[in-house]
């Protein structure tokens, strides 16, 4: 119990200390309740260290927080910047079938197609890869370590990948068929 009114009476000086700092890590909704991160409230602390080992990234300071927060939206760009990149591809496919004199409307429809299938096979599978990998890395105790987090990323991004360029030929066939037959 003296443990607990410590770590409160701790926090609640942080907390006052750094208010700013806090302000700009943590969105204003979240403050004060059991939900975010260890910096939203001291309960959310308590409860975050009552948890099991081995769940999450052991950020010990500002600088840690600053660089996961810069990593995330990095990682954040690189997958929009990727889709911006795909769909202009498709675009310009079209474009080009266009202007050749091909049957652009058939081409609009299998690339979207391919898309659309591709981007929820990729997103799928990548992220059902970092989660399930996150629980056995967890398990073997490398996902706190930084080779673990590089192992877990990188395969998220070739499984993601790979399923979403399966996804993408399925579905332009899947267009491609249902187009051909109405003809």
């Amino acid at each position: 119990m003296r443990l607990r009114q410590a770590v409160e009476r701790r926090y609640n000086e942080l907390n006052r200390k750094f208010r700013v700092e806090l302000e700009r890590i943590v969105p204003r909704a979240d403050m004060g309740k059991n939900r975010g991160t260890a910096l939203t409230s001291s309960q959310r602390g308590l409860e975050l260290a009552r948890r099991s080992k081995g769940r999450g990234l052991d950020v010990s300071d500002y600088i840690q927080a600053g660089r996961l927060v810069k990593f995330a939206r990095a990682i954040r760009c690189v997958g929009n910047g990727a889709i911006v990149l795909d769909a202009g591809f498709r675009a310009n496919d079209v474009r080009r079938t266009h202007q050749a004199g091909g049957d652009w409307m058939r081409e609009a429809s299998v690339q979207l197609t391919g898309f659309g299938m591709g981007g929820f096979f990729g997103g799928a599978a990548g992220k059902s890869t970092v989660i399930g990998g996150a629980a056995l890395l967890a398990k073997m105790g490398l996902a706190l370590t930084p080779a673990g987090w590089v192992v877990l990323l990188a395969g998220g991004v070739a499984v993601g990948f790979a399923a979403g360029y399966g996804g993408d030929s399925l579905g332009k066939y899947i267009s491609s068929l249902i187009w051909d037959r109405g003809r």
